[in-house]
């Protein structure tokens, strides 16, 4: 049987076991009985609904989002005062972009270029969740920072208060070029950004080291304090506070970057001698560095590929949830925002903008050369 038609059983099956799904919990409650034993409805529903998502494709977008995504909350100083709005931060081949994400036609100066979404999955017209209109607005007006960006994290220092859980820093590296290190960047969002027309980082941005090498990815310690990069020769360790710079161990390649046997595994740090815990198998790619994200409630991870293919997997068995193609070039980048729990309590000032944020916080973000896209489960 050709792969496409396995596809195309499977996706049916999905679809008929959650209708089964929702007349077995009518029946029997929150447990219910099947081949494989008694599960739980609330477990195998959200694998169910997973396998379904929609997605858009804003337009205009090509190169904008391809190398890293990251949402953050930042606090805007505008015409209309001091406002807490949600922020996407986008690294492409020549910039770093601030993209205000907000309800489509209210939120934006009319200076803003307005980037439109459309809907590209499912392709097929008699799905009645086709129909729906995606009323998330994406705007920018520039490239903050002109460079290659290599990497976007955002990170909360656990020595700011417990009663404050978002987080206030963004770390950014650069790709090396003829005329320009490799450069390490922190994006302070303790200092607002300036968003009347064009958004400005004033004090916020600063220039932490460069490097004569590119840092291909990072990671930073739970306290802030230490920065860890994958370069062509090992692994460098930055102590962010006093610029000290160190070698952690050396590599005749590059590291921290990509697994190139295809393969995604999940390992239980306590007990790594005993190999991975699970396996998510089909995962396509050789030699393309490509992110993967982990949904927040940890139940899903999900991954772009070579083959230009989008799949989903159930985090504890490893069952393969979600498999299409919706884009001609590789997914490579990945945002599952972690901070819905806690948004809406910042939106104090505007209910409007916090009514919205309630109704559209399960969502993710989608890179690749193609543009940048959104998931969500609506």
């Amino acid at each position: 049987m050709a792969a496409a038609e396995q596809d195309e059983i499977q996706r049916r099956c999905i679809r008929m076991r959650q209708d089964k799904l929702l007349q077995a919990r009518e029946l029997n409650g929150n447990i219910i009985s099947c081949r494989k034993g008694k599960l739980s409805f609330q477990s195998e529903y959200q694998k169910r609904r997973a396998s379904e998502p929609l997605i858009w494709k804003y337009r205009g977008t090509g190169n904008m989002g391809n190398i890293a995504l990251e949402q953050v909350v930042a606090d805007v100083d505008s015409s209309r005062g001091l406002l807490t709005r949600v922020i996407l931060l986008t690294g492409g081949v020549d910039r770093l972009r601030i993209l205000k994400i907000g309800k489509a036609g209210v939120e934006f100066h009319p200076s803003l270029n307005s980037y439109k979404p459309d809907c590209v999955w499912p392709l097929s017209l008699d799905h009645e969740a086709g129909h729906k209109q995606l009323s998330r607005g994406l705007k920018s007006s520039f490239g903050a920072l002109r460079a290659d960006i290599t990497f976007i994290k955002a990170f909360r220092q656990h020595s700011l208060s417990t009663d404050d859980m978002m987080a206030k820093e963004v770390l950014i590296t650069t790709r090396v070029s003829d005329k320009y290190p490799g450069y390490v960047y922190l994006l302070d969002l303790n200092v607002p950004l300036y968003y009347d027309g064009s958004p400005v980082l004033d004090n916020g941005l600063i220039c932490l080291a460069e490097y004569k090498h590119t840092l291909w990815t990072a990671d930073c310690d739970p306290e802030g304090t230490y920065a860890l990069f994958g370069t062509p020769n090992g692994v460098k360790v930055l102590n962010m506070e006093t610029g000290a710079s160190s070698r952690l161990f050396r590599s005749t390649s590059d590291v921290l970057c990509l697994q190139v046997d295809q393969s995604i595994r999940l390992y239980d740090r306590r007990l790594t001698d005993r190999g991975p815990v699970q396996s998510y198998e089909g995962n396509v790619n050789s030699r393309t560095q490509i992110q993967f994200g982990v949904d927040p409630s940890e139940k899903v991870v999900m991954s772009g590929g070579e083959d230009c293919y989008l799949r989903l997997w159930n985090i504890k068995s490893g069952e393969l949830l979600f498999k299409e193609r919706f884009t001609n070039a590789a997914p490579t980048t990945v945002c599952w925002p972690r901070n819905r729990g806690i948004l809406s309590s910042r939106m104090d000032t505007d209910q409007d903008y916090r009514d919205y944020w309630e109704d559209h916080c399960w969502g993710a973000w989608l890179g690749s050369a193609e543009g940048i896209f959104y998931m969500d489960w609506l």
